[in-house]
């Protein structure tokens, strides 16, 4: 039981840390936002990669997380966990990447459709090209 109180004290002082350091960070304390985003870094990470299953892309949604959700650090109302905050803003995130990731890919597959294509056309003028060589008799 002990143990169980203990747990429940530090979780008390991590919330407290956590409010203090979001009214530090509301303003404008640099150093107070990356220890409270450091702390939330690794459950973001394993959201974005659930998300995007790709270790890249899931650094890059938990930057960008990083730079909006301190560029918008005014727009958080105590209302909710900061957590969830955090959490939404890099869903949204995560969200541009696929759409991206979707554009890129339908891009790449227009152009490799036209592509096709070309050598589809070219392929059937060169096969009526020799039909036609073929075709011709000369007549004595």
């Amino acid at each position: 039981m002990r143990d169980k109180n203990a747990n429940d004290h530090s979780e008390v002082e991590a919330h407290v840390d956590d409010s203090k350091l979001i009214s530090d960070g509301l303003q404008g304390d640099r150093n107070a936002f990356e220890i409270l985003f450091s702390r939330y870094r690794p459950i973001l990470y394993r959201l974005a990669q659930r998300i995007l299953r790709n270790h890249e892309e899931s650094e890059d949604a938990v930057q960008n997380c990083s730079l909006v959700a301190f560029r918008k650090m005014e727009s958080f109302k105590y209302e909710g966990a900061f957590r969830s905050w955090l959490a939404r803003i890099l869903v949204n995130e995560a969200i541009t990447i696929l759409r991206k990731r979707k554009r890129t890919y339908s891009s790449e597959s227009s152009v490799l459709q036209e592509r096709a294509e070309a050598v589809d056309s070219r392929t059937q003028d060169q096969i009526r090209s020799r039909s036609f060589r073929k075709s011709k008799v000369t007549v004595p």
